[in-house]
């Protein structure tokens, strides 16, 4: 998709399966969708959902805190392409 800053993507069809497996932002628990198409952040190398751009510098500040988070729920991200 396109880069808006680095690390951060406009999230494209082909993000759809990644995002629908993934399902909540990790830093609102908020359904991806719910504020416009989500974006997809470059975390460690792995892409990451989330629901909008505010969500960014929380993610960015602690990164392993939030994959923490969706290895909790459940979800392994996929690696970023």
């Amino acid at each position: 998709g396109t880069q808006l800053r680095p690390g951060v993507f406009k999230t494209t069809l082909a993000d759809a399966a990644a995002i629908g497996a993934q399902k909540l932002c990790p830093v609102m628990d908020e359904p991806l969708g719910g504020m416009g198409a989500p974006l997809k952040v470059d975390v460690n190398g792995k892409a990451v959902f989330i629901c909008c751009e505010g969500c960014v510098k929380k993610l960015a500040a602690s990164p392993d805190e939030f994959l923490a988070k969706l290895t909790q729920m459940g979800v392994t991200p996929p690696a970023l392409r």
